[in-house]
């Protein structure tokens, strides 16, 4: 609850502040343009390269810097994999660890997770922008996973001992949650043609939670195609476009079982208490899903987006993006 009440507030203070983009903004290189796009050099400069050649043509390119302040949230079914459980009893020198193997177990299993960032950015090419991102990651994993058949592991120098317990059910239900600061780097590579454009992005974000030694990576691949709209100036104000979104990322849970609520019996023989820990990952086919998005040019530095993402994903993504 708490986290959740944290991702909302965070969420409010974003929307009112109109702070936030899908990606870094910019249509490119456009081709024999319909409008006269506001966020467009007024002369040739030494960025983007080729930049001269195309503005000479006639041509227009994106102006050469910007920074934009990125929010990016979703919601997606996933499945607990690689289940570790470990304790440990007294033993006649030293304490002899105890694992319990799980054997079976079916799961409803789903994450959440909220990322806002900072990009700068520069257009290397009239159709190539690259980003750095330096920003804040904040989840929450849903394990729900029922254990109905495992046994129990005991090494004991030489000898292994198995005990199966095939009849004992229990449940493995924390929910924890996980946030720390995200770093990473992205490009986007964007053309167009008249009033269509098509976009293509990629970027990889590093977050390192406070709770748990080791780092969370996330990929994500984004080709779109939209088109650009005017007004009767033939000023170009908006965008919509469509596409699909890969999204690949690392996960994991983690936690504490007391074993008097699975059986007292088995206290004698693990302990009170055992460590678990266990990966996440996406459903074969559920790592892309369908997006849809728009954006309003308010003026000729400034750009604001929006992005919804559907199927099997549910995602949302908010953006402002600032060029000069």
């Amino acid at each position: 609850m708490k986290l959740t009440a944290n991702i909302i507030a965070l969420l409010v203070l974003l929307l009112i502040a109109s702070h936030s983009l899908a990606q870094n903004t910019g249509y490119g290189l456009i081709f024999n343009s319909k409008f006269k796009i506001p966020e467009t050099s007024k002369k040739p400069t030494a960025l983007p390269l080729w930049n001269k050649k195309q503005y000479e043509k006639g041509n227009f390119t994106p102006n050469p810097y910007g920074i934009s302040i990125n929010s990016f949230y979703y919601n997606q079914d996933y499945y607990g994999t690689d289940l570790q459980m470990v304790g440990e009893v007294k033993g006649n020198n030293e304490p002899i660890p105890v694992t319990i193997i799980v054997d079976s177990m079916y799961q409803n299993t789903s994450v959440m997770e909220f990322k806002t960032n900072i990009r700068p950015n520069i257009w290397l090419f009239p159709f190539l922008n690259i980003y750095g991102i330096i920003g804040y990651t904040a989840g929450q994993v849903n394990p729900n996973i029922t254990v109905t058949q495992f046994h129990v592991e005991i090494v004991n120098e030489a000898d292994t001992i198995n005990l199966p317990f095939d009849t004992i059910t229990f449940s493995i239900t924390e929910k924890p949650a996980f946030h720390g600061p995200s770093f990473g780097a992205g490009a986007t590579l964007a053309i167009g043609f008249s009033r269509f454009f098509l976009i293509a992005d990629y970027n990889f974000i590093m977050s390192n939670p406070l709770q748990v030694d080791g780092k969370l990576y996330s990929h994500s691949f984004m080709p779109k195609i939209g088109i650009l709209f005017g007004n009767k100036k033939s000023q170009m104000k908006s965008a919509l476009w469509l596409g699909a979104m890969g999204f690949f990322n690392d996960q994991f849970f983690s936690g504490e079982v007391d074993v008097r609520d699975i059986d007292r019996d088995l206290e004698s023989i693990t302990g009170r208490y055992i460590d678990y820990r266990g990966d996440v990952k996406a459903f074969k086919g559920q790592q892309w899903n369908f997006i849809f998005g728009g954006s309003w040019m308010f003026n000729e530095y400034n750009n604001l987006s929006f992005e919804v993402g559907v199927y099997p994903r549910m995602q949302a993504t908010l953006s402002y993006n600032r060029s000069f």
